[in-house]
């Protein structure tokens, strides 16, 4: 889209020019209806020139896959002029949107040159977010007039949620019933077919006694499992509820209520992707998933209808959180339930099976 207009000055003078000639040509004074008339014609000079500005010009924008929510990165904006056109003088570059540093200036692009400009952004909502597009305006040569040219960005950015900030209490009563993190102990096993066998790790209640590994529990002396690639054995299960409240007490602040329990389901894959504890998010209808393919989907998930997560075949600890206050699942294979939401209020809602 590109547009031409006269500028605050040069509106004003285009109109003070015109009162002041009408005042010379009613006094008969030639001299200042000169002046007037010159006046008033250089705003319209002005803009019948700048018509041809800003032609031939191109923007290409580089700019991450995938950020976290509100986290500063670099948007790289390259502009380039076509070989066949003019040169044109002053001009300034933004980007609308996300951008949080100035604008950049340039003072002449060349046929055939370009420049490139660095901006400091960031997203404030998670999501997938699409680039505006560029700015580009000049208004040289005297300021009178003024050519604004928007070019479409071809560029999107997965914006992960922003993770919540947990509690050192919280953490606290979540160590106490999550499974231990790997150590140096947890060794993986070497097979012909690596997707039998995940690793080798000490056994823990829940996981059945045929996975131990009789071997490895001879060589060192405790008994020692073998958790098979994909198992949710002696795993931490996040489990988002994503279906909405039913009654209108709760449906108050549900937006709010819903972005802080991603915020949390964020956080926690975080610290157990960070510590070695083996996790799995089951948010709502999505496909289980772990680490960032777990960010991913808490990027773009929504409330929905059918928004119960399925816990078929799962076991381990469950981590609950419901949005809408509807209580976590009995399932006698969970070793742990924590009703994490009902945790982040008074600390005490965990319940052990």
């Amino acid at each position: 889209m590109r547009r031409v207009r006269l500028t605050a000055l040069g509106r004003t003078i285009a109109i003070a020019a015109a009162i002041g000639g009408a005042v010379a040509w009613i006094a008969d004074q030639r001299a200042a209806l000169l002046a007037s008339t010159i006046a008033f014609a250089a705003p319209w000079i002005s803009w019948l020139t700048l018509r041809r500005a800003l032609r031939g010009i191109t923007v290409a924008i580089e700019a991450p896959a995938e950020v976290f929510a509100r986290e500063r990165f670099v948007l790289c904006v390259r502009v380039t002029k076509a070989p066949d056109s003019r040169t044109d003088f002053g001009i300034t570059i933004d980007v609308p949107g996300p951008r949080l540093s100035g604008v950049r200036f340039v003072r002449a692009i060349g046929p055939g040159e370009s420049v490139e400009g660095r901006f400091r952004a960031a997203f404030r909502r998670r999501g997938l977010a699409k680039l505006a597009g560029i700015e580009l305006r000049t208004a040289f040569p005297l300021g009178l007039g003024e050519v604004t040219l928007g070019l479409p960005a071809d560029a999107e950015v997965l914006v992960l949620p922003e993770p919540a900030r947990l509690s050192a209490s919280r953490i606290r009563a979540l160590a106490a019933i999550t499974p231990e993190p790997a150590s140096a102990e947890i060794v993986r096993h070497r097979t012909r077919d690596p997707e039998d066998l995940y690793m080798l790790a000490p056994w823990q209640p829940g996981i059945p006694a045929r996975r131990i590994h009789a071997r490895s529990s001879a060589r060192h002396g405790r008994p020692i499992a073998r958790l098979l690639r994909g198992s949710p054995e002696g795993a931490v299960v996040i489990a988002l509820d994503t279906a909405p409240p039913q009654d209108g007490a709760t449906r108050s602040g549900a937006p709010a209520k819903f972005e802080r329990a991603v915020a949390l389901c964020a956080a926690l894959v975080l610290r157990f992707e960070r510590d070695g504890v083996r996790h799995r998010l089951c948010a709502g209808d999505r496909t289980p998933a772990v680490g960032r393919v777990a960010l991913r989907s808490l990027a773009t998930i929504a409330p929905s209808p059918d928004g119960t997560p399925s816990l078929a075949g799962e076991r381990g600890t469950l981590v609950w959180l419901s949005p809408a206050g509807r209580p976590a699942p009995r399932h006698e294979r969970f070793d742990a339930v924590v009703d994490f939401l009902a945790m982040a209020v008074d600390g005490a809602a965990v319940r052990i099976r």
